[in-house]
Protein backbone atom coordinates (compact mmCIF):
# COMPACT_ATOMS: atom_id res chain seq x y z
CA UNK A 1 0.00 0.00 0.00
CA UNK A 2 2.88 2.36 0.79
CA UNK A 3 3.80 2.52 -2.91
CA UNK A 4 0.24 3.29 -4.05
CA UNK A 5 -0.87 5.95 -1.59
CA UNK A 6 -0.11 9.64 -2.23
CA UNK A 7 -0.76 11.91 0.74
CA UNK A 8 -1.54 15.53 -0.02
CA UNK A 9 0.43 17.87 2.19
CA UNK A 10 -2.21 20.57 1.78
CA UNK A 11 -1.09 22.34 4.91
CA UNK A 12 -0.43 26.04 5.51
CA UNK A 13 2.98 25.76 7.15
CA UNK A 14 6.19 23.86 6.70
CA UNK A 15 6.12 22.94 10.39
CA UNK A 16 2.77 21.17 9.97
CA UNK A 17 3.98 19.36 6.85
CA UNK A 18 7.15 18.19 8.58
CA UNK A 19 5.04 16.89 11.48
CA UNK A 20 2.72 15.00 9.11
CA UNK A 21 5.66 13.37 7.35
CA UNK A 22 7.21 12.35 10.67
CA UNK A 23 3.92 10.83 11.83
CA UNK A 24 3.51 8.90 8.58
CA UNK A 25 7.10 7.66 8.42
CA UNK A 26 7.17 4.01 7.41
CA UNK A 27 3.56 4.10 6.23
CA UNK A 28 3.72 6.58 3.34
CA UNK A 29 6.51 7.20 0.83
CA UNK A 30 4.74 9.49 -1.68
CA UNK A 31 3.51 13.03 -1.00
CA UNK A 32 1.81 15.78 -2.99
CA UNK A 33 2.92 19.37 -2.53
CA UNK A 34 0.77 22.10 -4.02
CA UNK A 35 0.80 25.89 -4.12
CA UNK A 36 -0.04 26.53 -0.49
CA UNK A 37 2.90 24.60 0.91
CA UNK A 38 5.22 25.31 -2.02
CA UNK A 39 5.09 29.02 -1.34
CA UNK A 40 5.49 28.51 2.41
CA UNK A 41 8.94 26.91 2.04
CA UNK A 42 7.75 23.63 0.60
CA UNK A 43 9.99 23.56 -2.47
CA UNK A 44 13.13 23.14 -0.38
CA UNK A 45 11.24 20.61 1.75
CA UNK A 46 10.23 18.71 -1.40
CA UNK A 47 13.84 18.66 -2.58
CA UNK A 48 14.97 17.41 0.84
CA UNK A 49 12.38 14.63 0.90
CA UNK A 50 13.20 13.56 -2.66
CA UNK A 51 16.92 13.42 -1.91
CA UNK A 52 16.10 10.90 0.83
CA UNK A 53 14.16 8.65 -1.54
CA UNK A 54 10.64 9.92 -0.87
CA UNK A 55 8.57 10.35 -4.00
CA UNK A 56 7.05 13.77 -4.57
CA UNK A 57 4.15 14.85 -6.75
CA UNK A 58 4.63 18.58 -7.31
CA UNK A 59 1.14 19.89 -8.09
CA UNK A 60 2.00 23.21 -9.72
CA UNK A 61 -0.27 23.07 -12.80
CA UNK A 62 2.34 24.62 -15.08
CA UNK A 63 0.92 26.69 -17.94
CA UNK A 64 2.95 29.09 -20.06
CA UNK A 65 4.58 29.22 -23.47
CA UNK A 66 6.10 25.90 -24.51
CA UNK A 67 9.74 26.80 -23.94
CA UNK A 68 9.07 28.22 -20.48
CA UNK A 69 7.17 25.12 -19.40
CA UNK A 70 9.88 22.86 -20.84
CA UNK A 71 12.59 24.67 -18.87
CA UNK A 72 10.44 24.54 -15.72
CA UNK A 73 9.93 20.80 -16.15
CA UNK A 74 13.69 20.31 -16.56
CA UNK A 75 14.33 22.21 -13.32
CA UNK A 76 11.67 20.21 -11.49
CA UNK A 77 13.19 16.95 -12.75
CA UNK A 78 16.63 18.08 -11.49
CA UNK A 79 15.02 18.65 -8.07
CA UNK A 80 14.21 14.93 -8.03
CA UNK A 81 10.44 15.22 -8.27
CA UNK A 82 8.58 12.07 -9.34
CA UNK A 83 5.50 13.64 -10.88
CA UNK A 84 4.02 17.05 -11.64
CA UNK A 85 0.94 18.56 -13.20
CA UNK A 86 0.87 20.69 -16.33
CA UNK A 87 -1.90 22.30 -18.25
CA UNK A 88 -1.86 21.71 -21.98
CA UNK A 89 -3.15 24.26 -24.43
CA UNK A 90 -3.93 23.22 -28.00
Amino acid sequence: MQDRLIVGLDLPTLKEAEKAVRELDGVVSFYKIGYQLAFAGGLDFARELASGGTRIFLDMKLLDIDNTVAKGVEAIARMGMTMLTLHAYP
